[in-house]
């Protein structure tokens, strides 16, 4: 029972800080993230969702009809992300509960990298997307330091 405490406290924020991802969505061999708006953040941004553990994950298909498969998050795909895509910031979504949550908090993938490298138990969220009804897809801003 303290261990389920432990690992469902640690998927609360602290000031900005969530559990380090280690697991992403994936449907068939592709990572699954959120729509984007079409515009900036679409051109400017690929998002992926990432969970810290099995709860997190769970209570996000509890709220999803698709079919999508945890598979761990592998610092190599990150690395190769970070060399191919300089165009767009990559971002992963943390511990998101459902695909349609009214804001996510969001993680860029160099910092998730340098935090699985280090072994860290969190990382900064910097990036907010926020849900827009109409348009069914998420805006993408980066928080106020």
């Amino acid at each position: 029972m303290r261990q389920i405490v432990e690992d469902v406290l640690s998927t609360i924020p602290d000031s900005e800080s969530f559990a380090t991802p280690k697991y992403v969505l994936m449907d068939e061999q592709k990572r699954v993230g959120p729509r984007l708006e079409e515009g900036i953040s679409h051109s400017s941004y690929r998002v992926i969702y990432g969970f810290s553990d099995s709860h997190a994950y769970e209570r996000f298909r509890s709220h999803n009809t698709n079919d999508y498969r945890p598979y761990p998050l592998v610092k190599g795909y990150l690395r190769e992300q970070l060399q191919s895509d300089s165009e767009r910031i990559g971002l992963i979504v943390l511990n998101a509960v459902s695909a349609c949550d009214e804001q996510l908090n969001a993680a860029a993938m160099d910092n998730v990298l340098q935090a699985l490298e280090a072994s860290e138990a969190k990382v900064s969220s910097r990036y907010r997307l926020t849900y827009d009804a109409a348009t069914l897809a998420y805006q993408v801003d980066e928080h106020d330091k």
